[in-house]
């Protein structure tokens, strides 16, 4: 016996949206512009300040689930200190990014053109690989809509 037809499709939508992905206490702002950006697009996405529920699960657990359940992790460094919290200890942004690693989710890294990714710590060099979408102020959204089309496109 199969989901009923409402949440099949639910399933079947959200393997195709985005899990945005930041560091705490810095990409947070640019996180919820991202998130609703993309829901407003009608492109499912998840943003753990949003769509985290009360259980039993730690935080990292849901944001594990969450990132199986979405074909597309866009990874938000909007700041050199970004890289940083990739290489600290225990790092919550570390471990979503390993496990988008793992299970070969679309990684999509989102930063400004200057930033430099030579500080991306070695556990992550694989990022490096990966196509970013990267903006400047000024045309921020020429960079929103390329996001849009990357999620959109491969539908």
């Amino acid at each position: 016996m199969g989901l009923p037809r409402c949440l099949d499709w639910l399933c079947r939508a959200s393997r195709r949206g985005a899990y945005i992905a930041y560091a705490p206490g810095i990409g947070e702002q640019m996180a919820w512009v991202l998130y609703h950006e993309l829901m407003r697009s009608n492109v499912p996405a998840y943003l753990d300040l949003n769509d985290l529920e009360p259980s039993l699960q730690s935080r990292t657990e849901q944001a594990l689930r969450a990132i199986n359940r979405h074909r597309y992790f866009v990874l938000v460094l909007n700041c050199q200190e970004c890289l940083l919290k990739l290489r600290e200890d225990n790092s919550a942004l570390g471990k979503h990014v390993l496990h988008a690693l793992r299970t070969r989710r679309v990684i999509v890294p989102f930063f400004p053109e200057d930033l430099k990714l030579s500080a991306i710590p070695n556990d992550f060099a694989e990022l490096k690989d990966r196509v970013p979408v990267t903006y400047v102020a000024e045309h921020f959204t020429i960079a929103l809509d390329q996001l849009k089309g990357k999620i959109k496109g491969k539908r």
